[in-house]
């Protein structure tokens, strides 16, 4: 009886050192990963770790680290088991990162080579003389320029509107691929297999680069990296007005030619526009008023950040040819947005652009009346018959850009004298 339970005994010390070894090699099958660096054109610079089917997120983003550190963000993505990390400003060309998991668990601390690591560098695109594509004058094509960050609609050689490109592909890794294109497919909502990215408003023109909205993951949060690896990202909203307009077969012409603007028609000009003829420096905001026009000198690129819709300000503004502007009436009179309880609030002034000074309007009751007050102008305004719309309103930032002049008595501009 005693040899038998010896024996017994051995059975089971032996069963359990197999069970144990067996446990080892099915823990590194399951657990098993891969790393892969990648940089898919929506999303740009991507590491991406591939897992076993019993991953969890938890268990994923634990083990995931990356050194140098490098501000990004860890993506799981269930359906798949797979981890993606997205760095926010693409990874430095030529420098060397590793990323590391760590596969460590309660169940096997205790098991060795229970890690994985990938070495990487991101390697610099050699760049030559950039190819610009062919210029077309006429027809109806996509102007995309890469130097200003703006994607143009052109009509029959005139500019109709112009976007804020969001995002291009990395510049230094990466960069949009310049050329003639056309739009092979249009997708309402297209998703990337590559990185698993929802693409509003897709709009493909070469091979796996597209121009779309800023693309967002299936849990709908926008991505964060500044940079794609080739596709065009416009903002919400304007890249469906974009989509709208363009059809299967419009040409885009992608270039970085930074002084190659689209010329705009004048029918185009809205009011709050900034606009410029092509041989003149001066830039004027517009306002439309009734049957006119008005023009108001924008003497420097601090308009950008005092008025949001400004920004950025040399890329808002619109060439036109010369000569558009002739019949513009230029507007030297403004009020001021400030609050109620501020007297400016409540004045009219006149700007002196050459000196950079601002002059305090004073007005009777009527034009003819010799009793000025500065809160009579309004009446006084009226009076004259004059158009409202020449008065245009700053902000209290662009008002103490000027200096204080001396106060004047409100004379008409002869250009509206009726």
């Amino acid at each position: 009886m005693r040899r038998i339970a010896i024996t017994t005994g051995l059975y089971v010390a032996i069963g359990m050192a197999l069970l144990s070894v067996a446990s080892y090699f099915v823990f590194v099958n399951v657990y098993n990963v891969e790393i892969s660096f990648e940089q898919p054109p929506e999303v740009g610079d991507m590491v991406r770790v591939k897992m076993s089917p019993l991953a969890s997120e938890v268990y994923a983003k634990t083990g995931f680290s990356i050194e140098p550190e490098i501000e990004g963000e860890l993506v799981w993505h269930d359906e798949q088991k797979e981890l993606h990390f997205v760095p926010n400003e693409g990874f430095e060309p030529d420098k060397e990162y590793k990323v590391s998991f760590n596969k460590s668990s309660t169940f096997s601390a205790a098991l060795p080579g229970t890690s994985e690591a990938f070495t990487f560098s991101s390697v610099s695109f050699n760049r030559s003389s950039p190819s610009t594509g062919s210029y077309i004058e006429q027809n109806r094509y996509i102007d995309v320029n890469l130097s200003t960050m703006t994607l143009t609609l052109i009509e029959d050689g005139k500019a109709l509107k112009t976007y804020p490109v969001a995002g291009k592909g990395n510049p230094w890794t990466a960069p949009t691929r310049e050329g003639t294109f056309i739009i092979k497919t249009k997708e309402p909502n297209h998703f990337s297999r590559l990185s698993y990215v929802w693409m509003p408003w897709s709009m493909q023109y070469s091979g796996n680069y597209f121009i779309h909205e800023w693309p967002h993951w299936p849990n709908g949060a926008r991505i964060t990296s500044k940079y794609s690896s080739g596709c065009i990202r416009l903002f919400p909203g304007d890249a469906k007005e974009v989509y709208d307009w363009a059809k299967v077969g419009t040409t885009v012409v992608v270039h970085s030619t930074a002084d190659r603007l689209p010329v705009f028609a004048p029918s185009t000009i809205e009011s709050g526009d900034l606009v410029r003829e092509r041989s003149e420096s001066n830039v004027y905001i517009i306002k439309k008023g009734g049957n006119k026009t008005f023009k108001r000198h924008a003497w420097t690129d601090k308009f950008g950040s005092w008025y949001d819709h400004l920004s950025p300000f040399w890329q808002s503004i619109k060439l036109v040819q010369d000569g558009s502007l002739d019949e513009f009436i230029t507007s030297r009179w403004v009020r001021v947005d400030a609050p109620s309880d501020m007297p400016e609030s409540r004045y009219i002034y006149e700007l002196d652009i050459s000196s950079k000074t601002r002059h305090l309007m004073l007005c009777g009751e009527t034009p003819l009346d010799s009793f000025v007050k500065p809160e009579n102008c309004d009446n006084a305004w009226i009076e004259h018959g004059w158009p409202p719309a020449e008065i245009y309103t700053i902000s209290l930032d662009e008002f103490n850009a000027y200096a204080e002049g001396e106060e004047k008595i409100l004379q008409p501009s002869s250009s509206v004298i009726q």
